[in-house]
């Protein structure tokens, strides 16, 4: 794309760099063609370049004389507030480094596609801009990393009949930034004491931790679907009436799928059903007497109510 001279504007005994930006959602972006080319602005500063169309955004600057060129490649996910102010601090930063006078990038490559690879068509935002006096930055390279995610969920599962288990769980872990999103998971809980229809003077708490690993798929911007699966261990503690308690330790495998409803940019609520197996078939028996005092079921239904909180980690690198 070419784009006319402009000028500049004087502000306070200074002048400004003039910034002239064209958006053209339907025209192919050819990184080739955008390398070769020689534009007729003896008085731009800059030329910079947008990809808004692909996964992976691209930010492609060029100083007046085309003679360097940067590239940037940002992470994919929605193109929220978070994405703007990544290229806004990009382009900022790489004009006013042309401003002090200071190269940037690499030199253009004589030849097309070395060093810059061809990339499939993207709408495409240009702009130029004239020189103006401004304290030196250097230009920096922002990486969208993976999200601190923490969660707290209310939790009600089934053991046995008549036995149902409340459970309050803490979970911290990380989810990566894009629209099918990976996530890793742990989760501690405590189980609060609950007497079982079943058994007379029978009473059962604990605690269990679990690992888990998920795949998250967004819909719509807000709604979302999760399912994981992990290992864990519950460890219940079973007493009848006032005698010493039995504690059995159960290795379990998890299931869990549900969906999850984004309240505000770092806040969601999740409806959350969950199924754990028992790995050994445990029963708690009495001794000496041999009294069967707790025989859960091999595969533990449920269902979570989970409020959930991500902290976007993102950190400059310096070129």
């Amino acid at each position: 794309m070419f784009l006319p001279p402009c000028g500049g504007v004087r502000r306070n005994g200074r002048v400004e760099p003039a910034l002239l930006l064209e958006f053209v959602p339907g025209e192919e972006l050819d990184l080739d063609e955008i390398v070769a080319r020689r534009p007729d602005a003896r008085d731009a500063l800059a030329f910079v370049y947008v990809d808004l169309r692909r996964s992976e955004r691209l930010v492609l600057i060029a100083d007046g004389p085309y003679a360097r060129i940067l590239v940037r490649r940002l992470g994919s996910g929605e193109f929220d507030e978070a994405a703007r102010e990544e290229i806004a601090a990009i382009v900022t930063a790489a004009v006013e480094a042309l401003v002090d006078a200071v190269q940037f990038g690499i030199a253009r490559p004589s030849q097309l596609g070395d060093p810059v690879v061809s990339l499939p068509k993207p709408p495409l935002a240009s702009a130029r801009a004239e020189p103006a006096p401004r304290a030196h930055r250097s230009v920096p390279h922002v990486h969208r990393r993976w999200t601190l995610a923490l969660a707290g969920a209310y939790r009600v599962q089934a053991l046995a009949p008549a036995a149902p288990l409340h459970a309050l769980d803490l979970g911290v872990g990380t989810v990566s930034p894009s629209r099918v999103a990976f996530e890793a998971m742990a989760w501690a809980a405590a189980l609060l004491p609950a007497r079982p229809g079943e058994a007379d003077g029978v009473r059962i708490a604990g605690a269990a931790a679990r690992a888990q690993l998920g795949v998250r798929v967004r819909f719509t911007r807000r709604l979302s679907w999760l399912t994981a699966g992990g290992l864990g261990i519950a460890v219940l503690s079973v007493r009848v009436d006032d005698r010493p308690a039995t504690v059995a330790a159960i290795p379990t495998a998890q299931w869990r799928a549900g969906l999850s409803l984004q309240l505000a940019p770092r806040w969601s609520l999740g409806l959350v059903g969950h199924a754990d197996l028992d790995l050994v078939d445990t029963r708690v028996v009495a001794r000496p007497s041999g009294r069967i005092l707790f025989d859960p079921w091999r595969v533990w239904p449920g269902a979570a109510l989970v409020i959930g909180f991500g902290v976007p980690a993102r950190a400059p690198t310096r070129q």
